[in-house]
C-alpha cells in the first residue's frame, strides 16, 4: 500500500498495476518455441516459414494456450504442435503431434484429464474459384468452385500439411465433370493414399 499525499498531483503510472483483461498476443513467424500456459500467439504463415510449437509438460487442469494463423498459408508453411510427454486430443484421435492446417484458424489447447484437448475454430470456409489457367494450391477447409475456361482439365495440388479428417470441398457449377476433367496431384515429395 502506498500513501498518496493530498493533493495527489500528477498521475504516476509506475504506482498502479495494469488491470487490462485482454491477452497480450505474441507474433511468431518461423522457428521453434516452447509455449507456456496462458500464451496467445499469432503465427504468420504468409512467408512460408515453418514453425514448431512445443506444448508444456508441466500443465495443470484448466491451462489454456491459443494460437491463431494470421498468414493464411498453413497448408504449405508447416505449423506443428508437439507434446513431448502428454497426448493431444483432436476429435478423440490422440497423438503427440498435430498440424495447424486450416488457413486463418485458431487453435485453442485446454489441458484437462492429463492431456491437451484441441479445439479448432475457423472463420467461414474460404470460397475460391479454380479454373483451367494454372495449377491451384489448395488447403484444408476450402470450398472450391470449378470454372472451365477452356476444354482442358483443372489441376489442383493438395496441401503439404494436413490432419486426418481435414476436408476440401470441390463443386462443379457447370455440371460438365463427365466431359471436363479434374486432376488432383500431391505436393512434391508426398503421395496420395499412403501414409
Amino acid at each position: 500500500t502506498r500513501e498518496l499525499p493530498a493533493p495527489v498531483g500528477e498521475f504516476q503510472e509506475a504506482y498502479w498495476k495494469s488491470s487490462r483483461n485482454d491477452p497480450e498476443w505474441l507474433v511468431h513467424s518461423g522457428g521453434e518455441i516452447s509455449l507456456l500456459a496462458g500464451n496467445y500467439v499469432s503465427v504468420d504463415t504468409s512467408q512460408g516459414r515453418d514453425s514448431t510449437f512445443i506444448l508444456p509438460i508441466d500443465a495443470m487442469d484448466g491451462d489454456t494456450i491459443v494460437v491463431k494463423d494470421i498468414g493464411g498459408n498453413t497448408g504449405y508453411a508447416k505449423v506443428q504442435f508437439n507434446s513431448l510427454a502428454l497426448l493431444i486430443n483432436l476429435d478423440n484421435a490422440k497423438s503427440n503431434s498435430v498440424y495447424m492446417s486450416i488457413p486463418f484458424s485458431e487453435y485453442v489447447f485446454v489441458f484437462n484429464n492429463r492431456m491437451w484437448n484441441l479445439h479448432i475454430t475457423s472463420h467461414r470456409p474460404t470460397l475460391l474459384e479454380v479454373n483451367t489457367t494454372d495449377v491451384h494450391r489448395i488447403q484444408s477447409g476450402q470450398r472450391l468452385i470449378r470454372t472451365y475456361l477452356a476444354n482442358k482439365a483443372i489441376t489442383l495440388q493438395l496441401p503439404k500439411h494436413a490432419n486426418h479428417n481435414d476436408i476440401i470441398e470441390i463443386v462443379d457449377t457447370s455440371i460438365t465433370s463427365s466431359i471436363r476433367h479434374l486432376t488432383i496431384t500431391a505436393f512434391e515429395g508426398t503421395s496420395i493414399g499412403r501414409s
